[in-house]
């Protein structure tokens, strides 16, 4: 049986025929991690990276049991690997790429790719240790449940849990407030501003997705700003800048107040540790594929082709003498395809075979219909409103202000969508899930780990969110079916 692990990623062929390669090779013979097999289906330029669930449940398991020595060299391998890839993208994106060879734009290509590889070895366990059943979440919440009454858990168990680290989100609009603070403008004329335009782009990369090249442009950028321009900033500035203080002072607080054994403090610091890391290389990983568009875009211009053509090419494809010869393949392969890596090969299945390898790949355990969900808290709160399901982009529009979130698991692009809801439930994801820690941020409850919240709650039925137990009731279903905006 397979899992989905990561659903409308920034992932293409490109960057991903070799990330295969290395987690159903390399992983075993650096680490003894055993993945056999990886299946990445690409179709209407989407994507589901699928892996045996029982595989990364068995591997997970076996980490867990020695976390300890392990998650310090990794989280330390972690951050070393993706300040190495963060050197690559300042290169690429402070780089003259029209002054660039083709063959010059072809080893720069292959450069990051080799990059992106070594990096994600380290950074795929913790995606491994809170995939197929969440293992570490579920892991600590047992160690919290059993040290505190039932109505302290959820707020003892996210406060243990946040990272202390403002996210990339918060860091951003901290640097916002205090340019405007900084200028004291009022806002049409700080928007003509040289800062502000300096401001946009250093930031625009933030929520890029190298399928749809969405990111922030300045309308968006304008629009955050007039919001900005509302609040009390002087307030809004010191919350954002003690933020890591407050996380800390709480979490010491609690560690002195509630008696954990030695190894349950340390699962649990292990577990903060971790979602700190992953924040770390999720914005490494939207800055790459930042840099590996420009240069996509470069190399396209060359052949007179769209750089969507160019990031489903394998790297070894990129020189001057094949790259002519494979446009029909690569239209084959952005129409629907399967990338298939196993035991440190990887293959390319189109046409028939990716259709019958689709149509044969069984995904969870048959789901059947129920009035209550149960997952884990990531924020804590209850609300009743009606669920709009948001797996893509192109449905974030028809959520309203108001509404409950529904998602397979929410990703940067979605938090425009995020901001709008009064709540979010996903299928997948622990307490260091990309919901998780934007929920905690927006202030919003959230309910993570569900598995089954897609593909039970329909667009417009009325639910209720009691995020302080986990739990998602389905007050009355939506028998019109689904609600446009």
């Amino acid at each position: 049986m397979w899992t989905i692990v990561a659903k409308e990623r920034p992932y293409p062929p490109l960057l991903m025929s070799t990330v295969g390669k290395s987690i159903t090779g390399s992983l075993n013979s650096t680490l003894g991690i055993k993945l056999s097999v990886v299946a990445i289906v690409y179709a209407n330029e989407s994507m589901d990276w699928l892996q045996k669930q029982n595989e990364i449940v068995r591997e997970g398991k076996k980490i867990i049991k020695k976390i300890g020595i392990f998650a310090k060299e990794n989280i330390q391998a972690i951050y070393t690997e993706t300040e190495q890839l963060n050197q690559y993208n300042d290169k690429i994106l402070h780089a003259d790429l029209s002054a660039y060879s083709i063959k010059a734009l072809g080893n720069a290509i292959k450069e990051g790719v080799n990059r992106f590889d070594t990096f994600y070895v380290p950074s795929y366990i913790p995606i491994l240790l809170e995939n197929g059943e969440s293992l570490l979440s579920k892991k600590t919440e047992e160690i919290v449940r059993k040290k505190v009454p039932k109505d302290q858990f959820a707020d003892v168990y996210i406060s243990l849990l946040t990272p202390s680290q403002r996210t990339i989100l918060m860091q951003e609009e901290l640097e916002l407030l205090q340019i405007i603070e900084h200028h004291a403008l009022p806002l049409q004329v700080f928007i003509a501003h040289p800062a502000f335009t300096k401001h946009i782009k250093h930031w625009s990369w933030i929520t890029f997705n190298v399928y749809n090249r969405i990111g922030w442009d300045k309308k968006a950028f304008e629009e955050r700003t007039k919001e900005l321009y509302s609040l009390n900033r002087k307030e809004r500035i010191q919350y954002l800048d003690s933020y890591g203080v407050r996380i800390q002072e709480k979490q010491e607080h609690l560690y002195k107040s509630i008696h954990f054994s030695d190894t349950e403090k340390l699962l649990l610091q292990t577990t903060c540790k971790y979602g700190e890391a992953k924040e770390y290389r999720k914005n490494c990983i939207l800055l790459y594929s930042y840099a590996i568009y420009h240069l996509a875009k470069e190399y396209a211009k060359r052949w007179n082709t769209t750089p969507e053509r160019i990031l489903y090419a394998l790297p070894e494809e990129l020189i001057e003498e094949t790259f002519p010869t494979i446009e029909n393949t690569i239209l084959q392969r952005m129409r629907k395809c399967v990338l298939l890596s196993e035991s440190g090969t990887t293959r390319f299945l189109m046409d028939k075979d990716a259709d019958r390898f689709v149509a044969t790949t069984k995904i969870g355990q048959p789901i059947l219909p129920k009035t209550t969900l149960k997952g884990m808290p990531a924020y804590a709160g209850k609300v009743v409103g009606k669920a709009c399901i948001v797996n893509t982009i192109d449905q974030a529009d028809k959520l309203n202000k108001g509404d409950i979130l529904i998602s397979t698991a929410t990703y940067p692009e979605l938090l425009p969508a995020m901001k709008r809801a009064a709540a979010i439930v996903t299928d997948e994801g622990g307490i260091t899930c990309h919901a998780a820690i934007v929920s905690r941020e927006l202030q919003i409850p959230c309910v993570i780990g569900t598995q089954c919240a897609t593909k039970v709650v329909s667009d417009g039925d009325l639910i209720e969110v009691f995020a302080d137990e986990g739990r998602v009731n389905i007050i009355k279903k939506n028998l019109k079916g689904s609600q446009p905006k």
